[in-house]
């Protein structure tokens, strides 16, 4: 499979799969236009033997290195799709209401909601498929199955579900599978003797306990936990949390909190920066690092943007952070030379002490002079004072009067 991906005004460009997230990383990371248009890429074209998803892609825009993830990974899951399987996901697609890549997403890791009803491609042929099935609230018997008006049953039936017909069959979603929420975050299937329960997360209290009492279960302790499955666009966390051994109520809780990291800007990022470290191996420590996430600071690549970051938490503006000097390797030993590291009790005699002070004001008085030079400041018109801010990042403040 390959892309093609418009930028702005620019001719489309071929891109191959897997897409290297670093070869955008420079352009999202571009300001907002004069109108506050942030950056994106447009799909021009999807180039694939899956013709569902060609239709659906194009025009799509990606509007983040996470969406660019996203359509890496929906690309990997439908390449391991069986043929019965891609002529689901055609009607799939057209009966959902897709607005963004994570609603293809959904639909392709979900696909098992789904059926097909082979050869299925009218109404009248539905309408004898339901009687014959006995998928109706009502049979009927064999004896009278010729005289039905089996395109008014078929008719009633389409009208009031949301399958489709395809060029393969009828494609509706299984029975009894409910929709998976836009806002879950897992869907949990739960077993209990004979009784099988879909509980996605998070959950409202009410909806807890309603569940318990369908499992007839007084805690969910009696219940067998089946299966846990992430929503499709953060199906990566199911390769980072250790999914074994896993109690539902911590199962709710870890829900609520990456919930509210979806609603804040690169909390969930700082999230998944804190499992690649801490590499938790039970569900449970990867709760306690979502329980402690404040306690986490995701450092930028760039260190000296994470410079800039640091200033400001401190107050300072962006007019004094852009004046900040960074120093190279070698002005940095410089002034690292003229500080005063050591202290009294270093020395035998007060005369040692003094000569090791003067020693160093000589060299901080270089030091200034060396970055008067460069910032073309006149001394004798006033002070400077130099500190250093974080790392190599120095301020320079020159303390002058006006004639």
């Amino acid at each position: 499979m390959e892309v093609y991906l418009k930028r702005s005004r620019q001719s489309a460009c071929l891109h191959l799969f897997p897409l290297s997230a670093d070869r955008f990383r420079d352009f999202f990371a571009q300001p907002a236009g004069p109108g506050g248009q942030t950056p994106h890429l447009t799909i021009e074209r999807f180039v694939s033997p899956i013709e569902c998803l060609e239709r659906h892609l194009k025009g799509m825009a990606l509007r983040s290195l996470s969406d660019v993830s996203q359509l890496n990974a929906l690309v990997e899951k439908a390449e391991r799709l069986g043929e019965k399987e891609l002529q689901i996901l055609s009607g799939a697609l057209d009966m959902e209401k897709i607005n963004c890549l994570s609603d293809i997403c959904r639909v392709v890791q979900n696909i098992g909601d789904y059926e097909l009803i082979g050869g299925v491609t009218t109404e009248r042929a539905l309408g004898r498929w339901l009687v014959e099935a006995e998928r109706l609230n009502i049979t009927f018997p064999k004896e009278v199955r010729p005289y039905l008006d089996y395109d008014a049953i078929g008719n009633v039936y389409f009208d009031s579900n949301d399958g489709v017909f395809t060029a393969n069959g009828y494609v509706q979603r299984r029975k009894g599978v409910p929709e998976m929420a836009e806002n879950m975050v897992f869907r949990l299937t739960l077993a209990k003797g004979n009784k099988t329960i879909l509980l996605d997360l998070p959950s409202s209290d009410e909806r807890l306990e309603e569940v318990k009492r369908e499992l007839a279960a007084d805690s969910f302790e009696e219940a067998e936990l089946k299966s846990i499955q992430a929503r499709p666009d953060l199906s990566f966390l199911t390769d980072m949390i250790p999914m074994d051994d896993i109690l539902v109520e911590e199962a709710v809780a870890l829900s609520t909190y990456i919930q509210d990291m979806t609603r804040q800007d690169g909390e969930l990022l700082k999230y998944c920066s804190a499992l690649a470290v801490e590499e938790p191996t039970t569900f449970s420590e990867a709760l306690t690092i979502a329980m402690n996430i404040n306690d986490y600071e995701r450092v930028p690549d760039d260190a000296g943007e994470y410079g800039k970051q640091v200033l400001r938490r401190t107050g300072a503006d962006d007019e004094l952070i852009d004046a900040i000097l960074r120093l190279n390797p070698f002005t940095l030993n410089e002034w690292w030379k003229s500080q005063v590291t050591n202290c009294r009790n270093t020395y035998s005699t007060e005369e040692e002490w003094e000569a090791y002070q003067a020693k160093k004001g000589k060299l901080q008085t270089a030091f200034k002079e060396k970055v008067a030079r460069f910032l073309k400041i006149d001394l004798s018109l006033g002070g400077l004072i130099i500190s250093q801010a974080v790392s190599e990042a120095f301020t320079a403040v020159h303390i002058f009067k006006n004639p």
